[in-house]
């Protein structure tokens, strides 16, 4: 039953993170720390666990999904090597405050985000990047900070951040992916060489490896299907998709956070 239970988890992952660019981790960090509590007793280290394995998973789910994407020209090159350097350094601050800040307040803060960027979509009103464009750097270091605090790839606000800035939702959901992968390759490196204060059999680090493989394997597997759908879906739709994700995200995370 637990391999059955990683492998769905990984199939729903793989097709939203080549659909959306999200990585996948708004289905697996919650799935993996509900599994985490009642299967192995460790719940206050259970979010941890479920952060750092989804983000391990995340790596060859965003290459997968980045890869595809570019074979399609839907990722922005020139962007994404402008902008490693500030994900590479936001990702591993967000290692560092991920084992030690409460998440209660953070995930509030998430919600508001994630609820204000669901108006924007639905309000479909015409953005000017002359009009509020917050610059690239501080906020693609501040996303890669906050892909690693949450587990969610970035992709919750990488998507929308890009769309302000014109570019088309296909390109952004691709530029996402790798920026997904970029953050979960130097968070990961983290975690691993973290030791965790459990017992837990099967882990390195803070890493889960039988959810690793069994989800890892098949989100891979199915996040070409998910780029594929996305070229195959109008914009407006996908935008929509990616409004009704970002409402499921923001009611998640005011419910842990009032819990």
């Amino acid at each position: 039953m637990d391999i059955l239970f990683f492998i769905v988890c990984g199939c729903c992952a793989g097709i939203i993170a080549g659909l959306l660019g999200l990585g996948g981790g708004i289905i697996v960090v919650p799935a993996l720390n509900w599994y985490l509590q009642s299967k192995t007793g460790y719940a206050d280290h259970a979010m941890h666990l479920a952060i750092a394995t989804a983000l391990a998973i995340m790596v060859p789910t965003a290459l997968m999904s980045s890869y595809a994407h570019y074979r399609h020209g839907s990722l922005n090159s020139p962007m994404l090597q402008s902008i490693i350097p500030w994900l590479i350094i936001g990702a591993i601050i967000g290692v560092l405050s991920a084992l030690k800040a409460q998440s209660s307040h953070l995930m509030i803060v998430f919600g508001v985000l994630a609820t204000l960027l669901v108006y924007k979509t639905f309000r479909r009103k015409p953005i000017s990047t002359q009009r509020w464009t917050p610059p690239l750097p501080p906020v693609m270091g501040f996303i890669g900070f906050w892909s690693v605090i949450t587990g969610t790839g970035g992709g919750t606000l990488t998507v929308p951040y890009l769309i302000l800035r014109g570019e088309l939702a296909r390109v952004a959901v691709g530029t996402s992916a790798a920026c997904g992968f970029v953050i979960g390759i130097v968070s990961v490196c983290g975690f691993l060489v973290t030791s965790a204060p459990i017992g837990l059999a099967q882990t390195i680090g803070y890493v889960y490896w039988p959810a690793f493989f069994g989800i890892g394997i098949s989100a891979m597997l199915c996040a070409p299907l998910g780029a594929k759908l996305s070229h195959q879906i109008q914009v407006r739709r996908l935008e929509l998709i990616l409004a009704a994700v970002l409402s499921v995200v923001a009611i998640k995370m005011f419910v842990d956070a009032f819990s």
